[in-house]
């Protein structure tokens, strides 16, 4: 049976959130993180929770109840700014942009602050230069990269991939030899 090209590709999702589906008059996105990575995180969210309560650890629970909405939160943002157009330079993008990097900042740095209590100082030093350089990255992506102009010589690259799904029956390995030029079979060089 013949495929055409637009039979044969699949679009993958760009975020956890385009796998849902909803009845919004026409809108498939749900808005909501996809179900099974937020069940893993709330389930141990909430044993972390417990286990630091039971043992009187009240900055533990604080900043896990901090990192799960941040999760949330920057989710939604994602969420929203591939939903809106890249030439779109509106307040709104802005806005979810910044929030997002502040979201990804904070977490990174509340990671590096709660590691580097448990090490010493050469690793403390050490997380906390990956989250200063996450955080650039971050804010390089998201306020110079992210422009309708991209790739045009201000130093971003923006690549489409394209995955194609063939199906069909799969060459033997002396049919593929052949096809691939005069090479002698493996069986003929022992």
């Amino acid at each position: 049976m013949a495929h055409t090209n637009a039979q044969r590709r699949q679009r993958l999702p760009v975020s956890s959130s385009d796998a849902g589906v909803s009845n919004r008059g026409g809108d498939d996105h749900s808005g909501l993180p996809c179900s099974i990575p937020l069940a893993f995180l709330t389930i141990n969210s909430v044993n972390t929770i417990y286990r630091a309560s039971v043992n009187g650890d009240t900055p533990m629970v604080v900043f896990i109840v901090f990192v799960y909405l941040a999760y949330l939160l920057l989710d939604y943002c994602l969420t929203e700014l591939n939903r809106s157009p890249p030439t779109d330079r509106g307040p709104r993008r802005t806005a979810l942009k910044l929030v997002a990097w502040v979201f990804t900042t904070a977490i990174g740095f509340g990671f590096a602050y709660h590691f580097s209590q448990l090490t010493g100082t050469c690793m403390a030093v050490a997380f906390h230069a990956l989250a200063a350089a996450t955080s650039g990255v971050v804010f390089y992506t998201y306020f110079y990269c992210d422009h309708g102009d991209c790739g045009r010589g201000n130093g971003c690259r923006v690549e489409k991939i394209d995955v194609k799904l063939v199906f069909g029956r799969a060459k033997t390995a002396s049919a593929a030899a052949k096809s691939a030029g005069d090479l002698p079979d493996a069986a003929e060089n022992v």
